[in-house]
């Protein structure tokens, strides 16, 4: 069952973003890449915007900002990691699904949720340790990346989806790469990076916390 939440999460995230600008975050190279040159000139143009509108949403504070996206028009909405988190968390809440985490990673690199079928405590890791929760239901949603796997999963398949990117030319803007940085690159420093989590629901499915202490 946490599997088919944390699918169900991740769509209606996707959903939710559908047709806007999308993220802020993702550009291609023109150097490199797969992908056709008009498709590429059309997500920068489109990630350009986002950009601004992603500045724009930034003035405000964290928990405001699902708020604020609710009154932009669709032209202007846009998300990362964080927004597109947040719209399944919220949605996760409103279907009381029990046990979601919001994991974080510390140096602020990404954002996406664990869903597990009975309580549980985390330690403060790196995504290489998922693989100790082979014998747990414990189950990714992360719309942002568009994966939804078994924990001890993610590392694995973050690594697939980054080089799926990479071939296509694509690459993640950040505050050390405004331009953007290849995506297999930007992987690496985020599986050499550690991750904390927040309760986001209890097992009654009840909200405990929006995760906003954490940021």
């Amino acid at each position: 069952m946490p599997l088919i939440q944390a699918w169900e999460l991740s769509e209606f995230a996707r959903e939710y973003f559908r047709g806007t600008l999308k993220t802020a975050n993702k550009v291609y190279s023109l150097q490199y890449g797969s992908v056709a040159e008009d498709d590429k000139l059309r997500r920068n143009s489109n990630r350009q915007k986002a950009f601004q509108s992603h500045i724009d949403l930034c003035k405000h504070p964290v928990q405001s900002r699902i708020e604020i996206l609710e009154t932009w028009e669709q032209e202007k909405r846009c998300g990362n990691c964080l927004e597109y988190a947040q719209i399944a968390a919220n949605e996760g809440i409103k279907r009381k699904i029990p046990n979601i985490w919001l994991a974080s990673y510390i140096n602020g690199l990404h954002v996406f949720l664990v869903l597990t079928d009975t309580p549980a405590q985390f330690d403060i890791m790196p995504i290489k340790d998922f693989k100790n929760f082979e014998q747990n239901d414990f189950f990714v949603c992360d719309p942002w990346f568009n994966i939804s796997c078994k924990l001890c999963l993610y590392h694995s398949k973050t690594f697939e989806k980054a080089c799926d990117w990479n071939s296509k030319g694509k690459e993640i803007t950040s505050k050390l790469f405004r331009t953007g940085e290849p995506a297999i690159q930007w992987f690496h420093r985020l599986a050499d990076s550690k991750i904390e989590f927040c309760q986001i629901t209890n097992e009654k499915g009840e909200a405990v916390s929006l995760g906003y202490d954490i940021f």
